[in-house]
Parts: structure tokens; sequence; C-alpha cells
């Protein structure tokens, strides 16, 4: 099967200026055809799970599904879409540079795009509605993108140090209750 791409785009809420640590969604979830990109796709809850658990060492972060610009920390399915938390590789002159392009983003309030390379394992396409129902994937990659994405109403994400564990949920409730241009 071929690798496919799907691309997403949120404002960045946080960012700390040491870390190195990104936190964004890469893919968001759908239920209905109004869910689906422009691709006609809709990821569906769940497609993620076993390529975590099976993959999660082989899962890279890159930049334009290309260059290695992050190490995955943690990838986790809730109910809005697949959040990563990502170790950027400081030092890595590319990865710095996307680093220092996140902080700008979150400090005036704009969004990036993000992306996911994968390998479709399972789906249902509703031949009426022309939607294809993605159910489970092969990940490759959470990418960072410098280009628009196929799906404009999903979150890209949050960049922050956690201190502690009620900072992260602090953190998570806020991109959850945020408001998607």
């Amino acid at each position: 099967m071929e690798k496919k791409l799907k691309n997403l785009d949120y404002q960045i809420k946080a960012v700390d200026d040491k870390s190195g640590i990104v936190q964004f969604y890469a893919s968001s979830f759908g239920e209905r055809d109004t869910d689906a990109d422009s691709d006609g796709d809709v990821m569906v809850k769940g497609a993620y799970a076993k390529t975590i658990k099976e993959n999660f060492k082989r899962i890279r972060h890159l930049k334009n599904h290309s260059i290695s610009v992050g190490v995955p920390k943690e990838l986790v399915e809730d109910n809005f879409g697949l959040l990563v938390t990502s170790q950027m590789i400081l030092g890595k002159q590319v990865s710095k540079e996307l680093y220092e392009e996140y902080k700008v983003y979150a400090e005036l309030g704009n969004s990036m795009e993000h992306s996911v390379g994968f390998i479709p394992i399972k789906t249902d396409n509703d031949n009426e509605s022309g939607i294809n129902y993605i159910k489970e994937v092969k990940l490759m990659d959470v990418t960072t993108m410098e280009t628009w994405g196929a799906n404009q109403f999903t979150p890209q994400g949050a960049i922050k140090q956690f201190g502690s564990l009620e900072q992260a949920i602090e953190t998570l409730k806020a991109m959850l209750n945020a408001r998607f241009q």
C-alpha cells in the first residue's frame, strides 16, 4: 500500500524557551462526512492504537515528511485526535531553527501545521458520500509542515515544558476548549 499524508492546523498555546519539548495534535478524529478533510478522508478514533503499541519506537518526528527534527516521547489518542509530545533535537541546526519558528508563531498567536504519514490498513469507503473512513493505520511519521494541510479545522498544538502533571492537564484542557480558526 502507498503511504498517505494528512495535515492539520491549530494555534500554539505556550512555549518554554529552554525545554525543546513540543506538543501538538498530528491528527484529528471525525465521525461524519462533514468531518472529512479536503481529500475526503475521516480518521476514526482508534486508528492509531495498534501502531502506537507495536511500532512506537520506529515512529519519527520529521519536518516536511523528510528531515528528522525530534523524537516522539509520547503518542496518545484522546477524544480529539492523536496528541504528540516530542523532544526537539536542538543540537541539529534544522531542529533549532524549527523550534525558533514554533516560538515566534506561539508569541504571535498564529498557527502552524502538522501532518501524519501512514499506510492505511483498514478503511471503510462510503460510496454514496465518497468519504473514506480510516479505521487503522501503520503510522510512519508525524511531521511539522511549512505548507497548508488537507484539514484546516484540526489542531496543531502547544509547546510547553511541563513541570508537573497539573500543568500538563491545564494545557490540555486549554487546547481542547480552544476556538479553532
